[in-house]
């Protein structure tokens, strides 16, 4: 469900899609063995899944706030081109205005 959230907003996700479904891998490798019987295999198992599923979650939360850095940093960035651009309009009203009058 994070993966598929994450997708949706626009963050890359391919390595973490790639590990979901290693784990889900896992799981599946886990029905057979349960026939064994041995809770130390189950257990090593079921924590190589979950601290899988643990590094995606953290890998996407990572994305996320660089992205959120990322929108961040933009802010200034506009603020200049819009300075710029209106600094850039104003001159050029000032110049053509110049050439009017002493027609």
């Amino acid at each position: 469900n994070t993966v598929k959230r994450a997708s949706i907003e626009g963050i890359f996700v391919e390595e973490e899609q790639a590990g979901l479904e290693e784990a889900k891998s896992n799981v599946i490798e886990i029905g057979p063995m349960q026939h064994t019987l041995s809770m130390e295999k189950l257990s090593g198992s079921y924590k190589e899944i979950n601290q899988k599923l643990s590094d995606i979650e953290q890998s996407i939360e990572k994305k996320r706030q660089d992205l959120r850095w990322r929108k961040i940093a933009l802010i200034p960035i506009w603020l200049f081109i819009f300075v710029m651009a209106s600094a850039l309009w104003i001159k050029y009203k000032e110049l053509t205005g110049k050439g009017h009058k002493g027609e």
